[in-house]
């Protein structure tokens, strides 16, 4: 019998801990929660991962080199037949960091670069995070044709966009057409 059921998915509370700072744009606090989740979980790629999402955060300090060295590192922590996929998720992340370095042209190079097909990215996520890219880049129209594609495929992510508020979708969640997509908010 476990006494502690929760300390079996203790890396789940801790990287969704993160997550939650990071969507409330609280730097301070993903860091203690990314920190705290590669002290006790060094081997949980989540916890390389969260050094470079981070530096996505708007207006946040980037380390652009240290950022591609966290992103190749947190590639081998997968297995081979993931690897293709985790590499162009974390150039997609990595294209976030590059606008906040002011690297606005290298950003848009890295998230073309990063596309994939349904063959690579069934559940095709990186559309949705190119989506909330073209959004910080200031591109409304493609950001919405981007999340038109995603929602497609994952229609079941409609009320969660809808109650999204993150830094995100700042901006275009105010869009006539960003609420078409998604519905209203329940």
């Amino acid at each position: 019998i476990l006494m502690f059921p929760y300390l079996t998915d203790a890396n789940e509370v801790l990287y969704r801990l993160f997550t939650s700072s990071l969507d409330l744009e609280d730097g301070a606090g993903a860091e203690r929660w990314c920190q705290e989740g590669g002290r006790r979980f060094p081997q949980d790629p989540y916890f390389t991962e969260c050094q470079f999402e981070i530096m996505a955060l708007p207006g946040h300090p980037a380390d652009v080199p240290r950022a591609w060295q966290i992103a190749e590192q947190d590639v081998q922590l997968y297995p081979p037949n993931a690897r293709d996929f985790r590499r162009r998720l974390n150039q997609m992340l990595m294209a976030f960091v590059l606008l906040n370095a002011g690297l606005r042209d290298s950003a848009d190079r890295v998230a073309v670069r990063a596309r994939a097909d349904a063959t690579v990215d069934p559940n095709r996520e990186l559309l949705y995070f190119e989506a909330s890219l073209r959004n910080r880049l200031g591109e409304r129209d493609e950001s919405l044709r981007l999340l038109g594609q995603y929602l497609a495929t994952n229609p079941q992510d409609r009320s969660t966009l809808a109650n999204d508020h993150s830094w995100w979708w700042r901006g275009v969640n105010a869009d006539p057409r960003f609420k078409q997509l998604v519905g209203s908010a329940e």
